[in-house]
């Protein structure tokens, strides 16, 4: 009982103690911007490449996609569930289903416009 008592004393007075440094730490310095994060400057007579001309571009492998969706279906409805290979064929799958909406967006966007 006694030393249940001394230590319930001592936990008490070792919560009450200051803290041993008391002098306040300067901030820290502001980050410095690296030159590799800074934005180039577009060269002049060059064309901005975007999305939309990049996602125009793939509009000429549309096709390809078509048949490599049906490959795709097939390769995951017959890999069972327990295959190694079946998390990536399945996120091959909504890739592909990922470039098909982006696709079909810019078409019925430019459709929306009067563009085609």
């Amino acid at each position: 009982m006694r030393t249940l008592l001394v230590l319930v004393l001592l936990a008490g007075a070792a919560h009450a103690d200051h803290p041993r440094y008391t002098r306040p730490s300067a901030a820290p310095p502001p980050p410095k911007s690296a030159v590799a994060t800074k934005p180039k400057p577009p060269v002049p007579g060059k064309p901005a490449v975007t999305a939309e001309t990049i996602l125009e571009q793939d509009e000429d492998n549309q096709p390809i996609y078509v048949e490599q969706e049906a490959i795709l279906e097939q390769l995951v409805h017959d890999t069972p569930d327990t295959e190694a290979d079946k998390p990536d064929l399945m996120f091959r799958l909504a890739e592909h289903y990922a470039k098909q909406w982006r696709f079909f967006t810019i078409e019925e966007n430019e459709r929306q416009l009067g563009k085609r």
